[in-house]
């Protein structure tokens, strides 16, 4: 497929997106949040992107310490990801394969030669690296390292960031302030804060939206202000059973599980997934500590499925059943995410001891299985529908 022909593909699947968000929730229209999602897709020819970061595997505030900008590929698109189809195995997984193509879009590259930084938390991105590199483009990998005991999170951890730090200090001519630091700190934990705040008070879909809109910001104080001044105005999510999206982190603009679950009759009370930090209530260390504590309370709590044991997520699930209170589990497999498979049964057994149903999809970004899942998803909501009712009737 001709580069042309793909970068007007993703134009139109983007447009489409944004398209269907506002129309789900029409007080998001001519907003912030769509302006940020739609600069961020579909940048100004003018807009020259020099550093980007492939994933959420860093913490930002460290790129904001040095002072730096980045742009967050995330993955999500299917145009993206058909972009790359000649440059990687039939079994890559799509957030990878489909970060892999934003790298071949005038989108993300036009007028620029960017240095790109990737997270090395599965094969698919080791591979990645190596691609860029022979093609000629400045990458810095950094090697996640694979922990199963919390307590070496900061001796694992703190000398990997102080390497990406030196590395990126010395390309391109930043210094490192604890002052600014402590400051993107403090901002993404009353961001996060914000955003706990709004999800309970909307759908699931728009959630999920504002969640990503995140990672399309480097000004993450407004960012806060405008979603403070959003959770008085948005609709509130449908009177439906209660669900929570688990598994391979889904970005937009591929929300082809969460739109079903809703257009069956479910409501997204909770998308508990990969890529996303939960809300924290750790301060961070000042002083000579401060990088390692960056580096505890970042890496302490956030899931991914390269950990070869995620206690910490199953203590996070189970209080999520608590706080949440859903009546069904959605657990979503990317194919080529095998990692979350290996969690599956734990997950599974912290549903049956709450008597929760439990499903698990796998999918990919095409729509080629979307009447299957249609048809799977809204058995599942009949399921739930039937126990809300029953429910409902013994407490009369």
């Amino acid at each position: 497929m001709k580069k042309e022909n793909t970068q007007e593909l993703y134009t139109a699947e983007v447009k489409d997106f944004l398209e269907s968000i506002s129309e789900r929730e029409p007080v998001l229209k001519g907003g912030y949040f769509l302006d940020t999602a739609e600069k961020y897709f579909l940048p100004e020819n003018n807009v020259k992107r020099e550093l980007f970061v492939l994933g959420t595997a860093l913490p930002e505030e460290i790129f904001a310490a040095l002072g730096l900008q980045p742009t967050w590929i995330l993955g999500g698109s299917l145009r993206a990801l058909e972009a790359a189809n000649a440059d990687v195995p039939r079994d890559t997984d799509a957030v990878s394969q489909s970060i892999l193509g934003c790298l071949k879009l005038d989108s993300f590259t036009h007028n620029s030669s960017p240095t790109v930084i990737v997270p090395m938390v599965n094969d698919s991105l080791r591979k990645i690296v190596q691609q860029l590199d022979n093609r000629g483009t400045e990458v810095i990998g950094v090697d996640i390292p694979c922990v199963t005991d919390l307590s070496e999170i900061g001796d694992r951890f703190t000398p990997m960031l102080k390497e990406l730090i030196e590395r990126l200090s010395v390309r391109f001519r930043a210094r490192f302030s604890q002052r600014r630091l402590l400051e993107a700190y403090d901002a993404a934990r009353l961001a996060r804060a914000a955003y706990e705040d709004i999800r309970y008070r909307t759908n699931g879909s728009t959630a999920m939206f504002l969640a990503n809109t995140y990672y399309y910001t480097n000004d993450r104080v407004r960012w806060c202000q405008e979603l403070k001044k959003l959770a008085e105005a948005v609709s509130p999510p449908a009177e439906a059973p209660r669900v929570c999206l688990m598994g391979s982190p889904v970005f937009a603009p591929n929300f082809k599980v969460p739109d079903l679950a809703e257009s069956s009759g479910l409501t997204i009370v909770r998308h508990f997934q990969a890529g996303f930090r939960p809300l924290s209530d750790k301060p961070l260390e000042k002083g000579r500590r401060m990088l390692r504590s960056c580096a505890e309370n970042f890496y302490t709590d956030i899931y991914s499925s390269s950990r070869l044991d995620n206690k910490r997520m199953a203590e996070e699930f189970r209080r999520m059943i608590g706080v949440s209170r859903p009546d069904g589990i959605i657990y979503v497999v990317l194919k080529g995410h095998i990692g979350f498979d290996f969690d599956l049964r734990t997950f599974e057994i912290i549903a049956e001891e709450h008597e929760l149903p439990f499903i698990r999809i796998e999918t990919d970004y095409n729509n080629n299985d979307i009447e299957q899942l249609r048809i799977r998803l809204e058995a599942f909501s009949e399921i739930l529908h039937h126990r809300v009712r029953l429910k409902g009737n013994s407490n009369e």
